[in-house]
């Protein structure tokens, strides 16, 4: 499995007594600016029906994190950049929201294929991003 021996399962672990001093404030900064690229990227671009910028904030994302994580960073990095930034700029509740939008206005193909293709590209680009390190070493 990826993840036994990486930093993202031993940050996910942390609990309140091993977090450290500053933990808390490298994970807002982060998520402080992906929330507000999000927010930028939203607003600015406009869509039909297909949510796209959606779409692609949220596989921009799967890739960074991999990448991230490929990389090897060391927590206090990973904690702004991986779980800050990248947790701030995807956004599960919105894709969420937009499928159910989608099925609630008889959407039936483009929900399915939006999820389909969240999911699976999400996964392959994520793993294509921990890929670009590991063939680097």
């Amino acid at each position: 499995m990826v993840y036994q021996n990486s930093q993202l399962l031993q940050i996910s672990r942390c609990n309140v007594c091993c977090m450290g001093k500053y933990d808390f404030f490298r994970v807002g900064i982060g998520g402080s600016i992906g929330a507000g690229l999000r927010w930028f990227v939203i607003e600015n671009t406009t869509t039909q029906v297909f949510p796209w910028s959606t779409l692609l904030i949220n596989l921009f994302g799967c890739a960074a994190l991999g990448v991230l994580i490929g990389k090897k960073l060391e927590k206090k990095s990973l904690l702004t950049w991986g779980v800050g930034l990248c947790g701030g700029l995807t956004t599960f509740s919105t894709f969420s929201l937009e499928i159910a939008l989608l099925f609630r206005d008889n959407e039936v193909f483009i929900s399915l294929c939006y999820l389909f293709i969240s999911l699976f590209a999400g996964m392959f680009l994520f793993k294509s991003g921990l890929k670009v390190y590991e063939n680097k070493r």
